[in-house]
């Protein structure tokens, strides 16, 4: 890739990121061709790199560009793909890459018994990849991360002061509770939550964690309430325990209020 800027590099980058979601495979193969026909010294490579798009599918790409054959343009507009062609599945591709990601995790994140947690973004995962030598768009890196059980919260809790309460909580037998709150359940009905906590546990003090900042809760005496903090985050035990609802005709059928047991 010499000869071409930085920023001339970063600027294609982003382009065929944006683009390739939206095409389908001709349009793909087409579009890719004519960036590397425009882009200085006509380089392919630097296409096939930057997109994971394999350099023969680019190659055909130019030649159906520069022929323009008429049945050719007419035969290929059903997408029609033959059977085995195509990029690799992720994981054919780059099988060590769930390796790669939970190092990343671990040099920059935090774990404990009950979760791991990683404050980097979806861009900032693809970033480092790439320097990697992984080329993967931003929804391949979000879908990697779904499969390995990690869901992004953007709910500004501290991560240390959880982890800290977290431990404290263990030490001391109280019940940590994973609390999922659908629409505003809280603000209806939160004496009823409070209470069930409390029966359901037989335990005068629990800790909470859920999405609902702090500020929009009121937790009675006894209930240590945390907000989720931002970034991924994955409960290494976590088992469903009870959900409560509304009582009919109070409020939509689809509010509720979920609980789960966090550790054993």
């Amino acid at each position: 890739m010499k000869g071409i800027g930085e920023q001339v590099l970063e600027q294609l980058d982003k382009r065929i990121a944006l683009m390739l979601p939206l095409l389908n495979e001709r349009q793909r193969r087409l579009y890719l061709a004519a960036e590397a026909l425009t882009s200085d010294r006509n380089s392919v490579s630097m296409i096939s790199s930057i997109s994971g798009v394999s350099r023969n599918t680019i190659t055909a790409g130019i030649k159906e560009l520069q022929e323009s054959d008429e049945e050719n343009e007419s035969a290929s507009l059903q997408e029609v793909r033959k059977r085995g062609a195509g990029r690799k599945k992720i994981h054919e591709e780059f099988p060590e890459l769930n390796s790669k990601i939970r190092e990343l995790i671990s040099e920059r994140g935090a774990s404990n018994a009950y979760f791991s947690w990683c404050g980097l973004s979806i861009r900032q995962f693809r970033e480092i990849l790439k320097e990697k030598d992984y080329w993967i768009g931003r929804s391949t890196v979000a879908g990697l991360l779904q499969e390995m059980g990690y869901m992004y919260y953007d709910t500004a809790g501290d991560q240390e002061e959880l982890f800290s309460a977290l431990q404290e909580a263990h030490q001391n037998g109280i019940p940590i509770i994973d609390m999922e709150v659908s629409g505003r359940i809280l603000e209806h009905l939160p004496n009823r939550i409070w209470e069930f906590i409390k029966n359901w546990w037989k335990a005068e003090k629990a800790l909470v964690v859920s999405t609902v900042p702090l500020e929009q809760v009121t937790p009675p005496k006894g209930i240590s309430y945390y907000a989720y903090p931002s970034g991924y985050m994955r409960w290494e035990s976590r088992k469903i325990c009870a959900t409560i609802r509304p009582p009919e005709g109070n409020m939509e059928n689809d509010l509720r209020c979920m609980f789960w047991q966090i550790g054993e």
